[in-house]
């Protein structure tokens, strides 16, 4: 019986070595990208001359403990070393170099460098890194690489391990886990309304999602409900046979580019179809033979027996679950959990799919930073000179340089109900230059919502204002609820409310 049953769950987990090589090669693009952005900014995000320096990190109320490389220096120079080494290692992933030593390096250095500001990471961060450390006891590199140059081409592309149920169930957990955490902590999706304020989203919100904002209600309900059923049932296709995983894996795919289309959403509309990829059946790799005059291979799969390094990749599906089922938790953790839940995070092993639940939504908004300069307000993101802090940009998200100042700030404001944000001050004014003479102030234009009401004005208030000239606080927003980052009442420090803040 148990025979069969380990067949069987072979069979629904088999792999075949193309759809691997495929993930490899995306994988290993995305890297590059995310590396070389993170270069391009290190003086800002990497360096205790930026906005997120060590000393801040230190104080972060995180569950991101891993041990960074990224923090041993200061220096963004140093730090753009390593930062190019996990450029050069995702080139060597792409190609498929010496594929198994540079998967390990690269999920050493990727997994390092978004533990040196957790901040400005997304979930779509830690699903890269979760998916490397899977694909270390997975031949991703065994064809379409530099390595399967140097072997014979294999006799059936097919392959069949117990380490395949690494990738699937740590997908399935992702997707299952934030429909577990939608329907238990946020009535929105279950009622429907969910879509409604996501497109709200003053930080991420695009063209294409004003316009389905435009649409009646019924529609944003139906698309809501639709979400969270798909993300219900999309893992379960990809253990289905040849057709449903085709279904699946494309239907990833087009849910997460919708989502790019109508939000900025950064790398999350590319990696959660990349990392489904590897579901593509042998039977679709087969077709694109056909289809370009070539006989594809009819062998059965290679089914490789239990290994020690099976153990391990059960051991951390195992590790996966309890952090995942840890953001779930409402009471405290007994010794167990605490001492199981200490070790997933010394490892990166943190988890908790929580985008676009009740955390944040209630009244969006976007953010802005102002330098003063003789009676002057210039905006660092737009590069322009305002008329006053009123003189909204046609689009709030739009003005963003980056999806790391996007989720830098969200993730600070969220957090000053445990640790104050005027440590961005001296980074601030830095930056800014002359043109912050006389201060920097953050300002949030935020919009509180009444379901379903459409676009409501903005209204404002200020989150800090810096002294550049004293290197001291002015004025410091704190959060005086536990009901999220923008809840009310507030708690005005150093200054009246009529002069810092106007609603």
């Amino acid at each position: 019986m148990l025979m069969k049953a380990g067949a069987w769950w072979l069979k629904i987990t088999e792999f075949d070595l193309r759809s691997l090589a495929f993930v490899r090669i995306s994988v290993g693009l995305l890297l590059v990208w995310m590396q070389f952005n993170y270069i391009l900014q290190a003086d800002l995000f990497f360096s205790d001359s930026g906005v997120c320096t060590r000393s801040a990190v230190a104080l972060m109320r995180t569950a991101n403990k891993f041990p960074s490389m990224h923090k041993f220096s200061g220096d963004a120079d140093a730090v753009r070393v390593l930062l190019a080494l996990g450029v050069l290692a995702g080139v060597a992933l792409t190609l498929g170099w010496k594929t198994r030593t540079i998967t390990v390096v690269a999920w050493l250095l990727s997994r390092s460098s978004h533990a040196r500001c957790p901040y400005m990471l997304q979930g779509s961060d830690t699903e890269l890194d979760l998916i490397l450390f899977f694909m270390i006891f997975l031949p991703w590199g065994r064809v379409w690489s530099l390595d399967a140059l140097r072997k014979e081409r294999p006799e059936s592309y097919g392959y069949r391990s117990w380490a395949n149920s690494g990738v699937l169930l740590q997908i399935a957990m992702i997707y299952i886990f934030a429909v577990l955490l939608k329907i238990t902590i946020d009535t929105d999706w279950t009622q429907g309304t969910s879509v409604f304020y996501a497109l709200h989203s003053g930080s991420r919100a695009k063209d294409l999602g004003d316009l389905l904002l435009d649409a009646p209600i019924w529609v944003l309900q139906l698309l809501s409900r639709a979400s969270l059923l798909f993300e219900l049932i999309g893992p379960f296709l990809l253990l289905a046979g040849t057709s449903l995983r085709l279904l699946g894996v494309f239907s990833f795919a087009l849910m997460h580019w919708c989502f790019g289309l109508c939000l900025t959403l950064g790398t999350f509309a590319w990696i959660s179809p990349t990392a489904a990829a590897a579901a593509l059946p042998s039977a679709f790799w087969g077709w694109i033979e056909r289809r370009c005059g070539r006989t594809p291979l009819s062998a059965p799969p290679v089914i490789r027996k239990f290994a020690w390094s099976d153990a391990v990749v059960g051991g951390a599906l195992l590790l996966s679950l309890h952090m995942n089922s840890m953001s779930l938790l409402t009471g405290e953790p007994n010794r167990l959990q605490r001492a199981a839940s200490w070790f997933g995070q010394n490892i990166g092993f943190s988890q908790k799919w929580a985008m676009f639940t009740t955390i944040d939504r209630k009244d969006f908004g976007y953010f802005r930073i102002v330098g003063l300069q003789d009676g002057k307000l210039h905006s660092l993101f737009e590069e322009r000179e305002l008329a006053s802090v009123d003189d909204l940009p046609a689009r709030g998200s739009a003005t963003y340089p980056s999806m790391e100042w996007r989720r830098l700030l969200l993730s600070f404001i969220r957090d000053t109900k445990y640790q104050s944000v005027g440590f961005m001050g001296p980074g601030l004014c830095r930056l800014l230059g002359d043109k912050a003479k006389d201060g920097v102030q953050i300002w949030q234009h935020y919009r509180p919502l009444n379901y379903p009401e459409k676009r409501p004005p903005y209204r404002k208030r200020l989150i800090l204002d810096y002294s550049c000239a004293d290197q001291d606080d002015r004025y410091e927003f704190r959060l005086d609820s536990d009901g999220g980052a923008y809840s009310f009442p507030l708690r005005e420090i150093g200054a009246p409310v009529d002069e810092k803040q106007t609603q």
